[in-house]
């Protein structure tokens, strides 16, 4: 598991008349939540899109509004990874105010597609495997693993914690970390 926070305050143009954040931006907050998601692991759209080749687009969105978002209030986009990406990767997102009450909650499920074929391609091994020559390198959360390599490595920074990391690294058929 790996989850990420980035604060967002509400603006004034993001508003409704009743001074709630438009229940339209709330897909823009989850965007916000995924690409700095994974900034914080190293990687970019931006590099993704034009170093890479490799698209990923939004199939399904799901979200619950619990309560309002007010003009000017500090939330927090708490964005979760719960499972490697394969052919597709899913974001699960909370949106909490600063009560840390839930606002918002949902998920956005994703595929890759390759730019120069147009097809669906399963996670791409830089996905996977961010510390081969050429890739940015993972962040570090506090207490993880060194960097390493591999789906392994990954996987073990992701889950780190989560009591998943054993059974990762034992199906990889490697030594426990």
């Amino acid at each position: 598991m790996y989850l990420h926070q980035y604060p967002k305050r509400v603006r004034y143009g993001e508003t409704d008349q009743m001074g709630y954040l438009y229940y339209g931006n709330y897909a823009q907050y989850y965007e916000i939540g995924r690409v700095e998601m994974l900034r914080s692991l190293g990687l970019t759209y931006k590099a993704m899109e034009e170093e890479h080749g490799v698209f990923m687009p939004v199939l399904h969105l799901e979200m619950r509004y619990v309560r309002p978002a007010r003009y000017d209030e500090l939330l927090s986009i708490q964005t979760e990874l719960r499972k490697l990406p394969g052919q597709f990767i899913v974001f699960h997102v909370e949106i909490r105010n600063e009560q840390r009450k839930l606002v918002n909650a949902g998920r956005v499920r994703l595929c890759f597609v390759e730019k120069a074929t147009q097809k669906t391609v399963p996670a791409p091994d830089f996905l996977l495997e961010p510390a081969v020559p050429g890739s940015p390198p993972l962040a570090q959360p506090a207490g993880a693993p060194a960097a390493g390599m591999g789906k392994t490595a990954f996987a073990a920074r992701l889950f780190q914690g989560a009591g998943l990391q054993r059974r990762i690294v034992r199906r990889a058929g490697v030594a426990a970390v």
